[in-house]
């Protein structure tokens, strides 16, 4: 969850506030003098995994694969106070002729599970929390709950389930593997704005 004052929450509903985006990208500062719009969303539901989505209005181009970051602030006392919404890959860029501007798609890095699932030399068996250690570190990201307990952590995954006895792809992505294992803990599996997977 977001942390942010009281003042921030009683300024956020007041007509008239002041806004302020920032993203940065490499050592560049994006503000709001050169972004036009951005749209936070994400498409979720239990027992799923959820990435979120960035789409940006920017007068500035961004390279497609590059690494953003997005900080919304509010004025409050006389200071901008941030929420920090994380970290984001761009996927797509789109130059608006009209408009001389650039519409720019990220997704949060649970994009980096949307490929095809492979052997991971996953030693079997093994438990659902030290398999999903053990995916994300492959996946290239860090899974937040490695000592938590949440529903069947515990459970033992006695073999491969995702690829045939000659270790060839059934057509899952690593995606589905989360989504799977939402199921299994009764759980959302996400992307925390420091870059972590957590259930």
């Amino acid at each position: 969850m977001k942390q942010r004052t009281t003042a921030f929450k009683n300024e956020i509903k007041t007509i008239g506030k002041q806004q302020e985006i920032q993203i940065t990208f490499g050592e560049l500062l994006i503000d709001s003098e050169n972004i036009n719009s951005v749209n936070y969303s994400y498409d979720g539901s239990l027992l799923k995994s959820v990435m979120r989505q960035l789409t940006i209005d920017s007068n500035i181009n961004i390279p497609i694969n590059a690494e953003i970051g997005l900080k919304y602030g509010l004025l409050v006392n006389g200071a901008y106070e941030y929420l920090d919404f994380g970290k984001f890959i761009v996927t797509e860029v789109e130059k608006k002729e009209d408009t001389n501007s650039y519409s720019i798609t990220c997704y949060d890095k649970l994009l980096y599970s949307m490929k095809n699932y492979e052997n991971m030399g996953i030693v079997y068996p093994i438990t659902i929390r030290d398999y999903l250690q053990r995916m994300c570190a492959y996946l290239g990201l860090t899974f937040t709950n490695s000592n938590d307990i949440f529903v069947n952590y515990n459970k033992i995954i006695p073999s491969e389930l995702y690829l045939d006895s000659e270790g060839k792809d059934l057509g899952y992505t690593f995606r589905d593997v989360f989504d799977e294992i939402a199921q299994v803990t009764g759980s959302v599996i996400c992307i925390k704005k420091n870059d972590q997977v957590e259930v």
